[in-house]
């Protein structure tokens, strides 16, 4: 009986420590990929540059507005937030 509550106890300890590192490391995992499609974006403008100065760049339903303007490339993107990355 004791074994079994003990089990019930470990278990329990288990779950409610490892579900919330779980989806802390997910969406680590996802703002990290995110900021590599915001990279692709502004690898598209640089490609772009003479042809055009802004555009958008579209990867797993998000859409990265990019801006090319003196030099300097700016992305932005709007997932629960908004984001901006230029360099």
């Amino acid at each position: 009986m004791i074994e079994a509550l003990l089990g019930v106890v470990v278990l329990s300890l288990i779950v409610t420590l490892f579900i919330p590192l779980h989806y802390q490391m997910y969406n680590q995992q996802l703002n990290r990929k995110q900021a590599l499609h915001a990279s692709a974006a502004m690898l598209e403008a640089v490609k772009h540059q003479g042809i055009a100065t802004t555009g958008t760049y579209r990867v797993d339903g998000i859409s990265y507005h990019w801006q090319y303007d003196d030099g300097r490339v700016c992305v932005v993107y709007q997932t629960t937030k908004r984001h901006e990355r230029c360099l």
